[in-house]
């Protein structure tokens, strides 16, 4: 009974819905809606400079930064944690799977494993080959390039099969995975200029706005002093990028970068565009909004560099002396300074060990520690013979006043200078400051040859080989030395040789404790804080942003539609 009923009950419904079809004769039959076309996804990014070349041999500075990432391809990169990662490569070398190879004879040799189905922005397949003409290229004296001192420590390279590229180091390098100067180039692009036309070669289109790459992104137009336009390359190795296109849009000035952040003029701020108190500002504007601003320390850190040169340093009696280092050390609020230079934002340094540092809890209870004391500073100056004077001034017992002139690099001004001063005045010190004026900050003999003290900044990288004894700067070598302080020790020399050939994680950390102890020992410079550095972003955009190596994986980046 109950399917006769269903079976009647649906004839019904269908004479229902053919009689009110033929009582509107006018209406046409049913049609289906077309889809709603997909809206493209387009990603515009706002930078400070525009870059003079993606890869190339112009010298100087190219300025490509996070550029590059989107439109070209590396062996490795650098994550936010500063770690290495594989990127054509299919893994990291490694010891143990003997792709890493150190001989007894203290020479290396580095085989890197490709990643198949890797493919220029032409179509060109990715080989072991495009590796070894670079390699040509960037060892071709005729070329400079930044990668000229990795370059000199290699012997030569060696391509097995397509996907093979051997590289032979002269001696251990422990930043071989890094590949600093195995920079992939299409050689069935470039080889032809190389070979017929060397003399526009450097000066090539195909190292700027006809850049063939194997990023994510490839290169549709370049508008010179204006912005950047990239497509989406749907061959990209690590899979289809989200995006359809990323716009890079140029600004020439802070401000008017800040301006249009706040107005929405673009998506992303990468950092080093909009200062820190812009960032701030534009934050607290944005409360409630779900944008994001993101304001975190970083690996470069503020600290100050020490004339330890007898011939230049005054007073003669000052900083050269361990003592009087400490005194003046203690001396210093870094508190507030960093406060007062990074907003609260940054973090006070204790030495070279970064707060974020994964060694950092194996060394915390080591580190030689220097708190600010201008009470204890007082003794220490009264035990290494200073006193003050009835101006209260530092007067020593040799009759030595103490004078002296506190520098500054360009981009700090006189801020942090002033905050110190201020801080040594409360102790007796004749205190002048300098911000050393942009124009010439590129004067080596001027950076060589302050008489007291500069505070600088550093990243990691960078910071080390200005306290080795042997790359001291002088007129002999024209002021080209990274030691511009004359500080040395015999020990720390060792250290870093062997810091430079080291591979294994668990020797490295001694030494770089080591390291550590040494310098902070000795009070040979004095680091002062971690400076942050802001990103901003709308909510639309889908990214793991963070403030160091921020585009590191550019190909993951999206947008809500």
């Amino acid at each position: 009974m109950q399917t006769a009923f269903s079976a009647s009950l649906l004839s019904a419904l269908v004479l229902v819905a053919t009689a009110c079809a033929q009582a509107n004769p006018g209406q046409g039959p049913a049609t289906t809606a077309a889809p709603t076309p997909a809206v493209p996804k387009i990603l515009t990014i706002g930078r400070m400079r525009e870059p003079a070349y993606i890869e190339g041999f112009i010298g100087g500075v190219s300025f490509a930064g996070e550029v590059r990432d989107f439109v070209h391809s590396y062996l490795t990169v650098q994550n936010y944690r500063d770690e290495t990662v594989a990127q054509l490569a299919a893994e990291l070398p490694a010891t143990d799977r003997g792709t890493w190879l150190v001989k007894p004879d203290g020479s290396m040799d580095v085989t890197w494993k490709l990643r198949p189905n890797i493919r220029w922005h032409d179509g060109t397949v990715f080989t072991s080959d495009d590796m070894a003409f670079s390699y040509q290229l960037f060892k071709d004296p005729e070329h400079s390039s930044s990668y000229a001192a990795m370059l000199n420590q290699m012997t030569g390279v060696d391509t097995p099969d397509p996907l093979t590229y051997v590289v032979h180091y002269a001696r251990a390098d422990a930043k071989a995975l890094q590949a600093e100067g195995l920079v992939p180039l299409p050689r069935h692009l470039l080889e032809p200029i190389y070979l017929y036309d060397r003399a526009n070669f450097i000066n090539s289109a195909r190292f700027s706005n006809e850049w063939i790459g194997l990023g994510p992104y490839k290169l549709a137009r370049w508008e010179p002093g204006s912005h950047l336009e990239l497509e989406r390359f749907d061959d990209y190795f690590l899979g289809r990028p989200p995006l359809d296109r990323v716009i890079f849009r140029f600004f020439f000035d802070s401000n008017a970068m800040s301006t249009a952040m706040l107005a929405e003029g673009f998506e992303v701020a990468i950092p080093g565009g909009i200062d820190l108190d812009s960032a701030v500002a534009i934050r607290d504007r944005w409360v409630g909004t779900g944008h994001l601003v993101r304001i975190e320390p970083i690996p470069r850190i503020t600290d100050m560099e020490i004339q330890y040169r007898p011939e230049l340093a005054r007073p003669l009696n000052g900083l050269r002396d361990r003592t009087v280092r400490q005194a003046f050390y203690q001396a210093i609020n870094r508190e507030q300074l960093m406060e007062v230079m990074t907003l609260g934002l940054g973090a006070v340094a204790d030495s070279w060990f970064p707060p974020n540092d994964a060694n950092r809890s194996r060394v915390e209870r080591e580190i030689p520690r220097y708190p600010f004391d201008p009470a204890a500073a007082l003794r220490l100056l009264a035990d290494a013979g200073w006193t003050r004077g009835h101006e209260g001034i530092l007067v020593h017992t040799s009759g030595e006043r103490f004078t002296a002139e506190l520098r500054t690099i360009p981009q700090y001004g006189e801020k942090p200078a002033v905050v110190i001063a201020s801080n040594w005045k409360d102790i007796g010190a004749d205190m002048s400051v300098w911000a050393i004026p942009q124009a010439r900050a590129s004067e080596r003999e001027l950076n060589a040859t302050q008489t007291f003290a500069k505070v600088n900044g550093s990243y990691l990288d960078a910071l080390f080989d200005r306290l080795d004894s042997r790359l001291v700067a002088s007129a002999s070598n024209r002021w080209t030395g990274r030691n511009l302080s004359g500080w040395g020790n015999p020990r720390y020399d060792e250290v870093i040789d062997r810091l430079a050939v080291t591979i294994d994680p668990q020797e490295r950390f001694t030494l770089l404790r080591e390291q550590m102890l040494i310098v902070m020992g000795d009070i040979a410079r004095y680091p002062l804080y971690w400076e942050p550095r802001p990103v901003l972003a709308l909510k639309s955009v889908k990214a793991d942003l963070y403030p160091y190596n921020t585009s590191w994986n550019v190909f993951e980046w999206d947008k809500q539609s």
